[in-house]
């Protein structure tokens, strides 16, 4: 557990750091199916 609050707080300063530039490290809720499709395109996986 308190290394996992360790990751939480190293997150959090990342975030604060890139402010705007940002990106979420998790997929929205609903949107696997197509972040899947996505990234088989890109490794050109049919």
């Amino acid at each position: 557990m308190h290394a996992a609050q360790h990751g939480g707080q190293i997150i959090y300063l990342a975030k604060l750091y890139n402010g705007e530039d940002w990106k979420y490290l998790t997929i929205a809720k609903g949107k696997t199916d197509e972040y899947n499709a996505m990234r088989r395109r890109q490794a050109g996986v049919k």
